[in-house]
C-alpha cells in the first residue's frame, strides 16, 4: 500500500463542468460537488483527467447526481492577501453519473429531441 487515502461519496455538481487542458496537452476538469443535504452540506473539489474529464463535462450539468471514488490530495497554495492555504481535493479514478429511479440517464435535452423524433 502506498498510503493514499481513499474516498468514494455521491453529490451534485454545483455548476456545469469545464474541459480544460494542461500544458502537456493533457484533458481535465475541476467539479465542486455538494455532498450532503441542509446544514450538513460539505463542499469537495474533484480533478479528472484524461477520458474521465471529456466524458463528465461532454454528459454533466449542474445539479445532477455523481458517484465518485479517487484519490484525497492535500493541497497548498498562498492566498490573494499572501497567507497560506490548504485544502482537501479528490483525484477521481471513477465517476459515474447518477439517474433517479425510473428516469433515464441521458440529458433532458436529449429526452426532448427522442420524443419530437418519435411523434
Amino acid at each position: 500500500m502506498n498510503g493514499a487515502i481513499e474516498a468514494a461519496f455521491i453529490g451534485r455538481l454545483a455548476q456545469d463542468p469545464e474541459l480544460r487542458t494542461s500544458a502537456a496537452g493533457k484533458p481535465w476538469a475541476r467539479l465542486s460537488m455538494a455532498v450532503g443535504n441542509g446544514d450538513d452540506t460539505q463542499w469537495v473539489s474533484v480533478l479528472t483527467f484524461g477520458e474521465i474529464a471529456e466524458q463528465l463535462c461532454a454528459a454533466m450539468h449542474k445539479g445532477d447526481k455523481l458517484y465518485v471514488e479517487g484519490t484525497l490530495r492535500l493541497n497548498e497554495w498562498t492566498g490573494r492577501e499572501g497567507e497560506k492555504r490548504t485544502g482537501l481535493s479528490v483525484a477521481a479514478w471513477k465517476a459515474e453519473k447518477l439517474g433517479a429511479i425510473g428516469r433515464s440517464k441521458t440529458a433532458p435535452s436529449e429526452r426532448r429531441a427522442r420524443s419530437a423524433a418519435s411523434s
